[in-house]
């Protein structure tokens, strides 16, 4: 693989970096590590690049810099991130290789996807969860796979129109997030279709950086412990039998213990 890293602006930018197809850019400071937004192509049209593009030219200016990644061929992806359904694992891991080499705040990393890309950032959200700050469905979403709800529950922005003929699954996503006790904001754009919904992101892109820059991950409190002598918990006492089964199992060996039990459990007397 060939890796470009040519200095553009404010931003430096990184093609086939971590991954093949992928596309980043860094803004240029030194004010430490910047905050990280991760973004998913759609199905059509529209590759890392584009994706890449339209994010970053307001991000750039707030300091945040955009991994656009490429689902990848080299697992099997035909183009098409819920299509291929493939691990998480694989996406976090090109995450942890930018983060790595560049100045990345990990605290303060998002998860955006378009269209199919939003699709597949449902299906597995639990697992996206565990490791961002917040997620943006765009034009796209569909409900978990998994069931049960992530702890804490992740802010959610969405940015979605009514008249996308996929509409339906992206609210079924919407009511889980609710139902988990999400932070969420459906910024739902009246009779837009699916390109109607690709339009919107340039008007709505400041706002939601803005709405990202406070959502930080939860700290996780370590508490130091130190080593202490502790005595073996003596055995619980053994559970008195029910009323009338005449059962007595101490003193006997544990597989007859084990058939006593039973047979009490069924209110017969032992014989």
């Amino acid at each position: 693989m060939t890796i470009a890293a040519l200095a553009l602006g404010a931003a430096l930018m990184l093609t086939g970096d971590p991954c093949e197809g992928c596309v980043a850019s860094i803004p240029k400071t030194d004010a430490g590590p910047v905050p990280l937004l991760v973004v998913l192509h759609g199905d059509y049209g529209l590759g890392p690049s584009q994706i890449e593009r339209a994010w970053a030219k307001h991000a750039t200016p707030r300091g945040v810099a955009v991994l656009s990644i490429a689902c990848p061929k080299s697992e099997g992806c035909q183009g098409s991130f819920w299509k291929w359904n493939g691990d998480p694992s694989w996406l976090l891991a090109q995450v942890d290789a930018l983060a790595a080499k560049q100045p990345i705040d990990r605290d303060r990393m998002w998860l955006a996807g378009w269209s199919g890309g939003a699709t597949y950032i449902g299906m597995h959200t639990q697992a996206f969860e565990k490791r961002f700050a917040a997620l943006v469905h765009h034009g796209g979403g569909y409900p978990p796979l998994a069931t049960g709800c992530a702890s804490p529950p992740l802010p959610v922005y969405f940015l979605v129109g009514d008249a996308n003929p996929l509409h339906e699954h992206v609210k079924l996503l919407r009511d889980h997030y609710a139902s988990c006790g999400s932070d969420l904001v459906w910024n739902l754009q009246p009779k837009a279709d699916h390109a109607g919904e690709w339009r919107a992101l340039d008007a709505n892109a400041p706002a939601i950086l803005e709405w990202l820059s406070a959502k930080h991950r939860p700290a996780v409190v370590v508490e130091s412990v130190q080593p202490t002598h502790v005595d073996p918990a003596p055995p619980p006492p053994a559970a008195p039998p029910p009323r009338g089964c005449g059962c007595s199992i101490g003193g006997l060996l544990a597989t007859f213990s084990i058939a006593l039990r039973k047979r009490c459990k069924r209110g017969k007397p032992a014989r």
